[in-house]
């Protein structure tokens, strides 16, 4: 099941590598049939990149945080480090070929003037609810891609740390429910 938090959810679908097929075309056709709205993207690699420049650094600042992204923002070292995690992003796509100030600048933009006040990522209530989160996916994901390429994001792998102690664990916790 799919559901739609806010209006602005989009699915963006795409071939991982080369141009769209034909199956891509008739999935996003399914969706948009559906009501869901959707889109083509002609480089997965780059969709990819664009939503990891407002997914990474939002999930991981609100997750982190245990805070919304508003009250995150107002505060001069939260919004720095919102900014630092942003150009972490940037330097590790950088790395894998993708410089795209566009979409830095849509992330920086939607972060610190349209994201509601009172968002948070999923991740982040994921946290809050015990569940499990997408805390490899996502922060683990951009750490993995910096060590590959040598390159050190301290901001990152920071957060990434204290929020891979806050996962639940059963090892650390005791609950069976927990396990992966």
């Amino acid at each position: 099941m799919i559901g739609h938090l806010t209006p602005g959810h989009y699915v963006t679908v795409s071939a991982l590598s080369g141009p769209p097929t034909p199956i891509v075309e008739k999935v996003v056709a399914t969706f948009r049939g559906a009501g869901i709205n959707a889109t083509v993207a002609a480089d997965g690699h780059r969709a990819l990149w664009e939503k990891a420049w407002l997914l990474i650094p939002m999930a991981t600042i609100t997750a982190v945080c245990r805070a919304p992204i508003g009250q995150i923002r107002d505060m001069p070292e939260t919004a720095a480090l919102v900014d630092t995690l942003v150009d972490e992003v940037t330097a590790v796509a950088q790395a894998y070929g993708f410089d795209l100030p566009e979409a830095r600048d849509r992330a920086r933009a939607w972060l610190f003037e349209k994201a509601p006040a009172t968002m948070k990522a999923s991740m982040a209530r994921d946290f809050e609810r015990g569940a499990r989160t997408e805390l490899d996916a996502v922060t683990g994901a951009l750490v993995r891609l910096a060590d590959a390429k040598g390159l050190g994001i301290p901001a990152t792998r920071a957060a990434y740390a204290i929020l891979k102690l806050r996962e639940p664990s059963p090892v650390r916790d005791g609950n069976p429910a927990h396990t992966r």
